[in-house]
């Protein structure tokens, strides 16, 4: 026999639906920095 479905949906299932964006924000935010920092490098080797 089935349980029945809950009423309501369960938390994981939207924390699942939202982790790729959060994912997503997490690696430009990186990938900024590390951008941010080769430039301010690149910058001290040619002064």
């Amino acid at each position: 026999m089935a349980k029945p479905r809950p009423s309501r949906p369960r938390p994981l299932t939207l924390r699942s639906l939202t982790a790729p964006a959060h994912a997503h924000t997490k690696k430009v935010r990186s990938d900024f920095r590390i951008a941010l920092f080769a430039s301010y490098a690149l910058g001290m080797i040619m002064a």
